[in-house]
């Protein structure tokens, strides 16, 4: 067993080969991998689901062994043609339905033309001993490869003697060579593996890294369609809430700061509204939210509508869902003029 810092609550550290289809990605995928700090797998939620049945079968196995990995499992990313990456020791299975985040843009995967995909994501951190440095693959010596190839599926198993003759082929620096990539690949190395990059591909990588993980702890939804759905029945929820307490209620989303204005008697809110099917603990505000709430605190309502579900993925159908509702006099957030800020959103519900 590798010695590493997080072991699976089992105790015992499994091992796996996960594909990574660097040259049929412009710019290098392993590139946009090491600086992300993550392993991916694709089959994208509008069309495959982690939980129910299934006609894919290759997805069907896929799902399998994803659902089987946990922290502290060793992951060996393949790059196809001989060729392998730094070993990992898995941080995160951020792969769920709701956490689909792409690798590849749109249009940049010669297999998945016109869409982003390999968004099921394994966060992990790239083990320093016995592995290449950032700027270097590991090649398989002819003598040594596999007849059928060397890993066949895009997520496979392997068991601890198939992963002790890889590791000897990784840790070998006979077989390392140059990745084509390396002057790009920045930021998470360890120390003694940095090598001299531009400053601003540093700055670049670091603030899309924070970005991620902001949306992923705001509920981000990477699917268009769900993330409509979601909002729209935030608004409706929200606006017959308000009607029912005797407000008149405008929809003013699409050009002000602010969603709803609601007006009754002398009494006018401004009302802000966040759709999320998480926990609705955390949720993301922009910088002109922000300001407009700022100068309007005392006449400003804050409504999280949290644990929304979905149903269908080619028409999604939102329902249910919870209403907190916040006064905004109480959203301090001092003189920050961030492009977002993360709110986390006091625990309790309106009645």
């Amino acid at each position: 067993m590798i010695q590493t810092g997080i072991h699976s609550a089992s105790g015992k550290q499994n091992y796996w080969a996960i594909v990574c289809p660097d040259s049929r990605v412009k710019g290098g995928l392993w590139n946009k991998w090491l600086i992300e700090n993550c392993v991916a797998i694709g089959w994208s939620p509008d069309r495959f689901r982690m939980h129910g049945s299934t006609k894919e079968s290759g997805w069907r196995l896929a799902r399998k062994r994803v659902q089987e990995i946990v922290p502290g499992d060793i992951i060996v990313p393949y790059l196809r043609n001989n060729t392998f990456g730094v070993p990992s020791e898995v941080v995160r299975v951020a792969a769920s339905d709701g956490e689909w985040l792409p690798t590849v843009s749109a249009g940049k995967d010669a297999d998945y033309p016109g869409q982003w995909t390999l968004g099921r994501r394994i966060e992990v951190k790239w083990l320093e001993k016995g592995a290449p440095p950032f700027n270097k693959v590991a090649v398989v010596p002819r003598t040594m490869r596999w007849r059928g190839g060397v890993i066949r599926h895009a997520i496979e198993r392997l068991n601890p003697k198939r992963f002790t003759r890889i590791m000897r082929i990784i840790r070998n620096p006979a077989n390392w060579k140059t990745y084509e990539s390396a002057e790009e690949n920045i930021g998470h190395a360890p120390a003694s593996q940095q090598f001299q990059v531009p400053v601003k591909l540093i700055e670049e990588a670091i603030s899309r890294e924070v970005e991620n993980k902001i949306e992923r702890a705001a509920g981000f939804e990477s699917n268009p369609k769900i993330k409509r759905a979601v909002e729209l029945h935030a608004m409706h929820l929200v606006m017959t809430t308000f009607q029912k307490m005797g407000f008149e209620v405008k929809d003013h989303s699409a050009k002000q700061p602010y969603d709803l204005f609601c007006e009754r008697d002398t009494q006018a809110r401004y009302v802000e509204v966040k759709g999320t099917r998480t926990t609705g603990l955390s949720i993301i505000l922009t910088a002109g939210e922000v300001n407009f709430i700022e100068k309007n605190k005392p006449n400003c309502t804050l409504c999280v509508v949290h644990g929304i579900t979905i149903d269908g993925d080619t028409n999604p159908k939102a329902s249910g869902g919870k209403i907190r509702m916040l006064e905004c006099a109480g959203l301090d957030v001092g003189d920050l003029r961030p492009i977002s800020f993360m709110f986390e959103v006091p625990d309790h519900d309106e009645s």
